[in-house]
């Protein structure tokens, strides 16, 4: 496998797809324009390039972008990963904004050579799917740990 991916944020849940996509031997770039997260990001995975700067991360030889940050980010960074013609895979939700939802789709679509997907994994998960759906009043629960 030779596919080279960008994950795009190093927080809780680009952490977590640092490591699939390590085992999966695609991880080769990280942008984190956080210091202490690109420090820990390159003690983690130090055979991934990190860069503080996401436009100069996608100049690097890039098949794919996974894009793990805040959701208000999402629809620059992904407007600039379709510009540059990069498959891409966002982390949900896809926009704050539906309109910028379906703009960013529409500019995909016009594109031949990208494929953009949202992290909807919960719906393809048979465990999810398995798991009864309460109906009536939510109640929560917490366990206080002494």
């Amino acid at each position: 496998m030779n596919e080279k991916l960008l994950l795009c944020g190093y927080g809780y849940r680009g952490s977590k797809l640092a490591r699939c996509f390590n085992e999966l031997g695609v991880l080769k770039y990280i942008s984190e324009p956080d210091q202490t997260k690109r420090e820990l990001a390159q003690r983690m995975w130090p055979k991934a390039e990190v860069f503080s700067n996401f436009t100069d991360s996608l100049l690097q030889e890039v098949d794919a972008v996974a894009i793990a940050t805040p959701p208000e980010t999402h629809y620059d960074l992904t407007w600039q990963a379709i510009a540059c013609e990069k498959n891409i895979f966002i982390e949900k939700p896809m926009t704050t904004d539906g309109r910028k939802a379906l703009i960013l789709t529409e500019k995909a679509l016009l594109s031949s050579k990208v494929n953009l997907m949202v992290g909807h994994i919960y719906l393809y998960n048979n465990g999810i799917k398995q798991i009864p759906i309460p109906i009536g009043p939510a109640t929560l629960y917490v366990k206080l740990l002494n």
